[in-house]
């Protein structure tokens, strides 16, 4: 690898900078395999060993005694990654995936191979990954209004409590402690990165990304967010702004609609362009020659600075006309910084934007002339198929054992010696160098698989399991329950709400503690399954792992939550005691609806779940024990107890 000299650095400091990038690939490669969920899950070492056996998928090439690991995490399809994936990021990864997404799951097939060899591999294996179909990545520039928009929702809707938050300049803050993302800009384009968000299960069928069920327009902002660093090839960048623009872009009732890239000036080449809109056009523009420079606009509104002067101004006054100006400027010859903000409060949007000067007679500004920076980007240039390296390719599949786990692509994958017969100072499993596959592991970690495979596996208990399930879909990142897991004190603050009324219980997912005493197969199915979202007030969206991946979490919670039976009155007239009911619940009673929503009807108060559906979610044992001690099943919550010491508020009310 070789750092490549700007011509302002020194050729002495850019061989300094390369040779300090190696070092810093040297040792980010050492960075163990980030599985935050089993890192933090309250399990036994051999334990943890089998669940991490079970993540890096060691049963597709070593076969394991029946029943001892349940769940191995399939890998990626890989049958649509040429328009999934950046096919350079996907050599970078194959040739050193650990360097390029430090903390993956995924082995480094090609770390036995002498360096020369390792990137003819790589090379090879990208061919034929090619070749499966015709690719139509390309990648596209991101639009900066969404994907500040994209930031807020990456931390509220739940994103950041796997991946790793972010600082205002993109920085990883808890990367350490987090499921790794990796330079998504590399690898994506915003088309493929929608899909997969959309639809995340088609691609990575175990369901350890979950779908989050989110509305299309969220979706496509966290996308912006997390791909805008992308740059590609441009003429100019333009914001949309929309509100009282006569007052200036910087008003406090203007607001950022949408960006992007557009040829030039003119404003056919915008969409949506509508009353009380502005938009702001910036970028570079190549003088031919030194000399005096005329400009002339023709619009309702218009402000021109040219390398950061102000050049001419427009004040909208007759909103329903155009007025014209013009402004001069001396200027160097090449590239200058140019931004022209346009001011549209009329009925039809109108904008003449002219030059003049040495060696350029009066007339528009020609896309030619302008860019989105005074540099080159170079574009994206997808590698040329070659059919012999494709070839090559899948013969190496084949013999490095890809197809193993890789197994959608009509490849026949390579055996291997059987789990029990193992040692874990050998193999795949060890730093030291040898032909094959290598994982990136820390010390603790080879200690819990040592464990598990010198272990005899025990059949665990029906509560063991369940432990080990929400530790391996990391649920434990959000929900708490009996003292496993819950949110972490440096993440707290991303959890946020609509209702503040509610406290903790309006920003936090719901603990998990006793939840299969509490849910119905059908409240769990609800949750598990269809994305159903009782309260709805909470930012954070309820992930969905796919029902092949959490099925048994219904079954394994409604085995191991028991609560003693509460002991119910006989109702001996049903229709007086309903009426009874809504009394208490209305106004006249408990009042439950002026904190509780109704059948849709939102309550005056907190803004709580609303309680038409509960016979459906909740079973009635819990909500007996519920109502009687609200403070045990959750402390410090807002809800009231209406029978302290069992003893009822109003005895008036069929005793």
């Amino acid at each position: 690898m070789s750092t490549p000299a700007h011509p302002a650095v020194p050729r002495r400091l850019a061989s300094a900078l390369g040779a300090t990038v190696l070092s810093l690939l040297a040792l980010t490669a050492q960075a163990e395999v980030r599985l935050p969920g089993i890192a933090q899950a309250n399990l036994d070492p051999a334990a943890k060993g089998r669940l991490l056996l079970e993540e890096l998928n060691c049963v597709a090439c070593h076969s394991a005694p029946e029943g001892t690991l349940t769940a191995a995490k399939q890998a990626p399809r890989l049958a649509d990654v040429a328009n999934r994936v950046n096919a350079h990021h996907l050599q970078a990864f194959i040739r050193d995936p650990h360097a390029v997404k430090p903390g993956t799951t995924m082995p480094a097939p090609l770390a036995g191979l002498p360096e020369p060899e390792r990137a003819a591999a790589a090379a090879e294996l990208t061919q034929f990954l090619l070749s499966t179909q015709p690719s139509t990545f390309a990648p596209q520039a991101p639009d900066a209004v969404a994907a500040a928009q994209g930031e807020k929702l990456f931390h509220a809707r739940g994103c950041a409590a796997c991946h790793s938050p972010r600082d205002a300049q993109g920085r990883e803050t808890l990367a350490e402690r987090s499921v790794p993302l990796g330079a998504l800009e590399g690898k994506y384009s915003y088309r493929s990165l929608v899909d997969f968000l959309r639809q995340p299960h088609q691609s990575r069928p175990s369901g350890r990304m979950p779908d989050l069920r989110l509305p299309s327009r969220e979706l496509e902002c966290i996308a912006h967010y997390l791909l805008r660093d992308t740059v590609v090839p441009g003429h100019l960048n333009f914001t949309m702004y929309r509100g009282q623009v006569w007052e200036g872009i910087g008003h406090e009732s203007v607001e950022a609609e949408r960006a992007g890239l557009t040829a030039d000036f003119t404003l056919a080449n915008l969409e949506r362009i509508h009353h009380h809109m502005a938009v702001r056009f910036e970028g570079w523009i190549n003088l031919p020659a030194a000399g005096d420079y005329t400009f002339f606009v023709k619009a309702n509104g218009a402000t021109l600075t040219v390398d950061g002067k102000e050049v001419l101004t427009l004040t909208p006054k007759d909103r329903r006309g155009t007025q014209s100006t013009e402004g001069k400027a001396s200027l160097a010859a090449g590239w200058r910084k140019l931004r022209l903000d346009y001011y549209h409060t009329g009925r039809e949007p109108s904008l003449a934007f002219e030059l003049a000067g040495p060696g350029f007679p009066r007339g528009p500004i020609p896309a030619s002339m302008l860019s989105i920076s005074d540099r080159p980007i170079a574009p994206f240039q997808a590698p040329s198929p070659d059919a012999a390296l494709a070839a090559r390719g899948r013969d190496r599949f084949a013999q490095l054992g890809c197809a193993s786990c890789h197994d959608d692509l009509g490849v026949k994958g390579a055996t291997a010696a059987p789990l029990a017969s193992l040692d874990p100072a050998k193999g795949c499993l060890t730093d030291a160098p040898h032909r094959g596959a290598r994982f990136a592991l820390s010390a603790e970690q080879r200690g819990w698989l040592t464990a598990a495979l010198r272990t005899p596996p025990p059949k665990p208990t029906a509560e063991q399991s369940l432990h080990a399930e929400l530790s391996r879909l990391n649920c434990i990142a959000c929900h708490e329950r009996r003292g496993l897991g819950g949110v972490p004190a440096e993440r707290n603050a991303l959890f946020t709400g609509t209702a503040p009324a509610l406290g903790d219980q309006g920003r936090l997912p719901p603990p998990l503690s006793d939840v299969g005493a509490k849910l119905t197969p059908a409240g769990l199915e609800g949750a598990l399954l269809q994305g159903r979202r009782p309260r709805p007030y909470v930012d954070t969206a309820m992930p969905q792992y796919g029902e092949a991946n959490v099925q048994r979490l219904i079954a394994l919670f409604g085995e191991v939550d028991r609560l003693e039976t509460a002991t119910l009155p006989t109702v001996a007239n049903l229709q007086e005691s309903r009426n009874a009911g809504y009394e208490m619940v209305g106004a006249k009673g408990f009042s439950c609806i002026a904190c509780h929503d109704f059948n849709g009807q939102k309550s005056a108060g907190a803004g709580a779940l609303d309680l038409v559906d509960l016979t459906q979610r909740i079973q009635k044992n819990w909500f007996h024990l519920y109502m009687r001690s609200p403070q045990r099943f959750h402390p410090g919550i807002i809800m009231p107890s209406y029978w302290p010491g069992g003893q009822s508020l109003r005895p008036d009310v069929l005793g």
